[in-house]
């Protein structure tokens, strides 16, 4: 006969216990061992708050005010309640069942360059989940190596060793960026770790961990849909609207694209919805872009010009008469159109004079 089943009370605890058992299984970390260890010197209320706080044990960290409003005290009382404890843990004799995972924050700190952003500790290089990061979070709190670097204008929240020289690096990191800012270049990967890897040379590791992790640090530094790196204020890195998205879809193509295409080519690389018509509109009001045959589209940095054929004609007769033959290949160099559609425009006899020697001029 097989095992009775719990009714009642009874049921819905031993439910409560088997759904709790099996999501801390789950979101179990490394640290859990020695964190439970720790938090055993604090008597339940306070442990309740450092849980909720940090977000341990698969958890989600929660601020001051809404653990304040269920505790039924000020956020200023709850935030006295985090600092005693973390004292309490500090001069505990279980604060040295913290050691292990101490040297473990230690040679992350050290693989990152000394200097690590809060926003990538999700990612499998580092803790490789929210659950581990918050865990991590925790005990660099309580780490007598590590400090934590407030978020302002220039960087997101960070931790760094406190043999790391973190001031100089990010000065380093900072002077960078404005060189960025200033040439508005979207680099390779290649060329902008090599960049970034010669301005921190004198104050920071150039290891390919070092300079992501101080890259994630920056606010100003990005990268844009092709793999690019650059100050966030260039429109090659962050386009603003669809014609930053067409220029820099031309600019990539190194060649004059139908607007069909350059439409297509925004929805590829962006992940954009590139309307064909909008697209075209831009294009058409923008001053970087010529219109260079039909629905051909260049870029002016290219040396194009806008204007109609007849209006390259002039330009390409302004410099004195020249035979039909000359005319259609200067302006073929800089209009996609047909030989038959130049010299239509050249019977303009408004604008075109043929000469006696069979070249043509400009009507004075």
């Amino acid at each position: 006969m097989g095992r009775e089943l719990p009714t009642g009370m009874e049921a819905c605890t031993k439910i409560k216990y088997m759904l709790e058992y099996s999501y801390m299984a789950r979101t179990a970390t490394p640290f859990d061992s020695a964190i439970r260890g720790v938090l055993g010197v604090l008597p339940p209320r306070m442990r309740k708050v450092i849980e909720r706080r940090y977000g341990l044990f698969g958890a989600a960290p929660q601020t001051l005010d809404a653990i304040g409003k269920k505790e039924g005290v000020t956020r200023e009382r709850i935030r006295q309640i985090e600092n005693e404890s973390l004292r309490r843990i500090r001069e505990s004799k279980e604060f040295a069942l913290l050691a292990p995972s101490f040297e473990t924050l230690e040679q992350m700190l050290k693989r990152f360059g000394g200097m690590i952003s809060e926003t990538i500790m999700e990612d499998r290089s580092v803790f490789g989940g929210s659950a581990n990061k918050h865990a991590g979070l925790f005990l660099l709190e309580l780490a007598p190596f590590a400090k934590r670097r407030k978020e302002d204008d220039h960087f997101y929240p960070r931790w760094h060793h406190i043999k790391t020289n973190a001031e100089a690096i990010e000065k380093a990191v900072l002077d960078f960026a404005k060189d960025l800012e200033k040439s508005g270049v979207a680099h390779t990967e290649k060329e902008f770790f090599g960049h970034m890897a010669k301005a921190l040379s004198r104050v920071g590791e150039t290891t390919e961990q070092a300079l992501t992790s101080y890259l994630k640090s920056a606010k100003h530094l990005a990268q844009n849909a092709y793999g690019e790196y650059g100050h966030r204020a260039s429109h090659l890195v962050r386009p603003r609207g669809m014609k930053d998205e067409a220029f820099i879809a031309l600019k990539k193509a190194g060649r004059p694209l139908h607007f069909t295409e350059i439409a297509g080519r925004i929805h590829s690389s962006s992940g954009r919805k590139a309307h064909v018509q909008t697209v075209h509109n831009e294009l058409i009001k923008d001053k970087r872009f010529v219109l260079v045959g039909r629905g051909l589209y260049a870029l002016s940095e290219w040396g194009y010009n806008p204007g109609f054929v007849r209006d390259v004609i002039t330009d390409v007769l302004k410099k004195g008469a020249k035979h039909e033959e000359d005319i259609v290949k200067a302006v073929a160099a800089v209009r996609f159109v047909k030989r038959s559609t130049i010299v239509t425009n050249l019977q303009n006899k408004k604008r075109f004079f043929q000469l006696d020697d069979g070249t043509y001029t400009l009507v004075a």
